[in-house]
């Protein structure tokens, strides 16, 4: 089966249109690197990457972009890397794409923790949380398979995109998109085959993430099954990236997202921390690694923008 191509391209490759015309022979969608690392860290933002898009939206149907990941959490906690998730999202609306673009995390630099997944997932649920739904991973075959990457634990069952060179095939299971070559078609250019058209925004928008089966926590087309549709709780909790306040006078800190389990700790009245949504049935807010609160607006604040 002869399987559609895409191109992947940085700042070290042309942003002239004649060059994207030459992309366009081979593959039938561009992603564009974007951002690298955060806002507070290496602030890094690809200079050719706005003419790179302009001139790929002449020749190509759809145009996506990546961010090259730095972000680590043993050393620095968790907010390092929902900051970075914040600078490529930022970026991602200065040049006027909107939410249904492929948007990657790509994970591969030297420096990063042995195993990344959580780290990952923070990003993922941040931008998930901001309306993206053509999120993918890309990584080497050897992260996956060693299990840096637990591609199984990926918030949202996110689709991954495997690079591996001079093999028949990309040598992890389920692969939805292979990056077979840094010089495709001889123009010192990443080519890949994009199995699934995860990389052209092609594939259904992901599902909600959910740990029942669906027809009992699809709060659009299911709302018979539960006797209080999330939909119908707005205003009461809030699942949001972002800062959070405490506004009760204390509230309790639990080791897990469906807030089963206590940490033996509370929050005082006043304090303020970065939160991620956790779990959306249990409206739960993961505030560091293994501790979560709830997002019970009569216990805590989110402080819009």
């Amino acid at each position: 089966m002869a399987y559609k191509e895409v191109a992947d391209i940085s700042g070290w490759q042309s942003d002239s249109l004649a060059y994207m015309k030459q992309l366009r022979k081979y593959a039938i969608s561009v992603l564009v690197k974007l951002t690298e690392g955060s806002e507070s860290g290496s602030a890094y933002f690809n200079p050719k990457a706005a003419t790179q898009i302009a001139n790929a939206f002449k020749v190509f149907p759809t145009v996506g972009v990546y961010h090259y990941f730095l972000g680590n959490s043993q050393k620095y906690g968790d907010n390092d890397p929902l900051n970075e998730a914040k600078w490529f999202y930022k970026k991602i609306l200065s040049l006027g794409l909107d939410k249904s673009t492929v948007a990657v995390i790509d994970v591969e630099d030297k420096a990063l923790q042995t195993y990344v997944t959580h780290d990952i997932n923070i990003v993922l649920k941040y931008l998930h949380g901001k309306g993206f739904t053509n999120l993918v991973v890309y990584a080497s075959k050897s992260w996956f398979n060693s299990g840096r990457i637990n591609k199984d634990a990926l918030y949202n069952n996110t689709p991954i995109w495997v690079a591996s060179y001079g093999t028949s095939e990309p040598g992890v299971n389920n692969a939805g998109a292979w990056q077979y070559t840094d010089n495709g078609h001889g123009l010192k250019t990443d080519f890949s085959y994009d199995f699934a058209g995860i990389l052209t925004g092609t594939t259904k928008p992901a599902k909600k993430e959910t740990t029942t089966p669906a027809k009992t926590t699809d709060k659009k087309k299911d709302t018979k099954t539960t006797t209080t549709p999330i939909e119908d709780e707005v205003g009461k909790f809030v699942q949001e990236s972002g800062r959070y306040t405490i506004i009760a006078d204390s509230v309790p800190v639990y080791t897990d997202p469906t807030l089963t389990s206590t940490a033996g700790e509370t929050l005082a009245k006043g304090s303020s921390l970065v939160c991620v949504p956790a779990d959306a049935k249990a409206h739960s807010l993961m505030i560091s690694r293994d501790m979560y609160i709830t997002a019970d607006v009569k216990q805590v604040e989110y402080e819009k923008g």
